[in-house]
């Protein structure tokens, strides 16, 4: 099974599904947070510290367009990773400029090896264009209860596997 990557600008949204997926022994590499304007530094600061002590992974903060693409570039050529990324990393939720985000283009760029899995809790528009442009490389989020938003458990660690098992040359 493949370890995983979260890329998020609040990833304390996603710490119960993580949590959960720990539990049933899938594993988390690292977190690469790259926040955004919504919240002061002190409520975020606070949420991180949290997010750290409950998921015991490392998590790597990026501030630029830069930092991100270099440290996307670094974790990507990693043979048993793959990527849990939030669509939307500028916080506001905006289908606009879809093909200009750093993480929607560098999936686009760069993942001929299907390795980028996108998640979102917005509208409708945005989920149908991910599935439109990266088909069968979206895990859904059926529930966002109490500041939490919840993957689909089954599909984190099917990517997981399928990945590997397309490596083998095996269809999942």
């Amino acid at each position: 099974m493949k370890r995983i990557v979260v890329v998020d600008d609040r990833p304390w949204k996603v710490m119960q599904s993580i949590q959960e997926l720990q539990k049933e022994g899938v594993i988390f590499y690292k977190t690469l947070y790259y926040p955004n304007n919504t919240l002061d530094k002190n409520n975020k600061q606070e949420l991180m510290n949290e997010y750290k002590m409950h998921t015991h992974i490392d998590v790597v903060q990026v501030e630029t367009q830069k930092e991100f693409l270099d440290q996307m570039n670094e974790l990507y050529c990693i043979p048993d990773i793959i990527f849990l990324m939030d669509y939307d990393l500028k916080g506001d939720m905006s289908i606009e400029n879809f093909f200009t985000r750093v993480n929607v283009k560098y999936a686009l760029m760069r993942d001929s090896e299907k390795k980028i899995w996108f998640y979102t809790s917005g509208p409708s528009d945005i989920k149908g264009l991910l599935m439109e442009t990266f088909p069968d490389h979206i895990i859904s989020t059926p529930n966002f209860y109490e500041g939490q938003l919840y993957w689909n458990k089954n599909q984190v660690k099917r990517a997981a596997e399928m990945n590997e098992n397309h490596e083998k040359g095996i269809l999942a």
